[in-house]
């Protein structure tokens, strides 16, 4: 593996005046320009080795001091770090693009958002209830216009799901009105939950709406046709009562 090698290998800073004179050194490739001094520094993850820095022939001096080395190994902390950044950034994109594909083949409306009721995070059945799209810098106090109670009453600030939610409430399944853009309103649950991040404080929270206009129009169809039935039946029932009075009187 040769003295580049050994660098990743033990983990540590070669500094050598030559190359060649080092015990790992085994030679240069065909065609590769002359080494002589030589400074290699790991780039380290804790006993992970996330890659190495390579310097070699100081000009106008025949080998790399103390101070350089002080400052590559500087150079290599930071290079540790933003290493680090970019694959846990990385991670969260993957990670936030997995759980968008999730969220949308999901039949229910969700809303994510933040302490500071920004940032808010859609699904496309969400985005399909409301008849709109969100974006991510839209004021949570859109909210204010476009759900409502049951009767129809407008929601207060502090009656939205997301100011509750805040506040560290939960709720059970609750009815609200949602008004789509050009005044249609669709029936749906509310859920609400806080989400709660590092000792236990609360960092966002979470809605979920479930459109129930489908069920509300099964019910009256349901509720059409008992009558219809009921009425259907009454009618030979009452004709059979009128015979048998009849047959009794006779």
């Amino acid at each position: 593996i040769g003295t580049i090698g050994a660098v990743a290998n033990l983990g540590k800073t070669i500094r050598i005046a030559d190359i060649k004179k080092h015990p790992d050194f085994i030679k240069l490739p065909a065609h590769h320009p002359d080494l002589t001094s030589f400074l290699a520094v790991p780039i380290r993850y804790g006993q992970l080795n996330l890659g190495n820095l390579y310097l070699a022939n100081k000009t106008k001096q025949p080998e790399f001091t103390a101070d350089d080395q002080h400052a590559v190994e500087i150079i290599a902390e930071l290079a540790s770090s933003a290493l680090q950044q970019a694959y846990f950034h990385s991670i969260y994109q993957l990670q936030e693009s997995q759980m968008a594909s999730i969220l949308d083949i999901t039949t229910v409306g969700i809303l994510f958002f933040n302490t500071y009721k920004q940032n808010l995070i859609t699904n496309a059945s969400m985005r399909n209830i409301f008849g709109r799209n969100f974006d991510k810098t839209d004021d949570y106090k859109i909210f204010l216009g476009l759900l409502s109670h049951p009767d129809g009453r407008p929601l207060s600030e502090s009656e939205l799901p997301l100011d509750k939610a805040l506040r560290g409430e939960s709720s059970l399944p609750a009815e609200m009105l949602v008004t789509q853009v050009g005044g249609k309103q669709i029936p749906v649950i509310v859920t609400f939950a806080p989400i709660r991040g590092l000792q236990n404080q609360i960092s966002g929270g979470v809605v979920m709406f479930e459109n129930i206009a489908d069920r509300r129009e099964l019910d009256q169809l349901r509720q059409d046709f008992t009558a219809m039935l009921a009425h259907d039946v009454k009618n030979p029932a009452n004709i059979t009562l009128m015979n048998t009075q009849m047959i009794l009187q006779n």
